[in-house]
């Protein structure tokens, strides 16, 4: 499983988590949308996951691109959208369900009291001010009638919060995160990627441009260049020449272009300019098929490789964090083995 903690790239995660009261009875007529929100899509431990926990932050996810598909599409891209949010539920779910079992359980009712009157806490003070900035609500009522468009509310927001942070908890009590790495280990992973420290050469470098598209003929084009070479020999800064004369992409920022890599422009003549040209010299009247251009090299660097005092640091980052992963994984099959799991995705016959 894919772990992830989403405390909303959407907003947070819609929808009740474990321990949650049921919903409240509707005496009318249930919609559409509370039908399809009933559907029980998944069980961990003895603990039901209703489509409902997720499917809020999939109508939202989609919203913006609804109108633009056919029916039948918008529904497959939802229960696509559902599955894959599905593994993150359920990795929360059996993490919360985890910690329950970790609490002695003469004291469970009481220690869970203290936790959630701590969470709930923070979720109305460091939460909810988040959110109302976020969907731009002017109060908590507001964002909860928000909420309750796609199916969600205020109040399932501050139990999915719950299982967020307990989930985190076990994640930092039962994951070793900060391990010793030692020098002869990043040396190693320095040697062992070696091509990911190289870099190609490189320059900083201006241009001044006369497009073909601007001018009425090539020779009105050459005119216009040949004179913005000329002011610049004459003394005027390039920069302002640019800013009033040229017509290239950066014109506007005196016709200063930051560090390009050698192959990374459309033009090969440019580019061969500028990795032969002497740094610093006006080049000739250069022609591609936009325009013509003069172009000057501020500084150029040649293709090398980082040394390895200068990458150590980031080194020993990219080993804890792969560190972490693997335990991280260790953990979660760990738990995942311990707790049944069963989704309606593992039924072949469903659609």
């Amino acid at each position: 499983m894919v772990w992830s903690f989403p405390l909303r790239a959407q907003g947070p995660p819609l929808g009740p988590a474990a321990g949650a009261p049921p919903r409240a009875a509707s005496l009318s007529t249930p919609t559409a949308q509370e039908v399809e929100d009933a559907e029980i899509v998944a069980v961990v431990g003895e603990t039901p996951i209703l489509a409902g926990e997720i499917l809020p932050q999939v109508r939202e996810i989609l919203e913006p691109s609804r109108s633009q598909m056919p029916p039948e599409e918008y529904e497959r891209q939802k229960r696509k959208l559902l599955e894959r949010l599905l593994k993150q539920r359920i990795q929360l779910r059996m993490l919360y369900q985890a910690f329950i079992k970790s609490l002695p359980e003469e004291k469970r009712d009481e220690i869970l009291k203290k936790v959630y009157s701590q969470l709930d806490k923070k979720f109305y003070d460091e939460q909810v001010p988040d959110l109302l900035k976020k969907s731009k609500a002017k109060s908590a009522a507001e964002l909860d009638q928000m909420l309750r468009r796609f199916g969600s509310s205020l109040e399932q927001q501050k139990l999915d919060f719950r299982e967020q942070t307990v989930a985190r908890m076990m994640v930092q009590q039962n994951v070793k995160r900060d391990e010793e790495i030692t020098h002869e280990e990043l040396l190693d992973y320095y040697h062992e990627h070696l091509s990911d420290y190289e870099y190609p050469a490189r320059v900083r470098w201006e241009r001044l441009t006369a497009r073909f598209d601007k001018f009425p003929d090539k020779a009105a084009a050459d005119r216009a260049i040949v004179e913005m070479g000329n002011l610049v020999l004459r003394g005027v800064p390039f920069a302002e020449v640019a800013k009033r004369y040229s017509q290239g992409s950066h014109a506007d920022e005196g016709g200063y272009h930051d560090w390009t890599t050698k192959g990374a422009l459309v033009s090969k003549v440019l580019d061969e300019a500028l990795f032969s040209l002497p740094v610093g010299r006006l080049s000739q009247i250069l022609e591609d098929e936009q325009g013509f251009h003069i172009v000057r090299v501020i500084e150029r660097q040649p293709a090398g490789r980082r040394p390895f005092e200068e990458v150590q640091d980031e080194i020993r980052k990219k080993i804890r964090k792969e560190r972490f992963q693997k335990n991280l994984d260790a953990y979660l099959k760990k738990v995942e083995r311990e707790t049944y799991i069963w989704t309606v995705f593992d039924d072949p016959d469903n659609p």
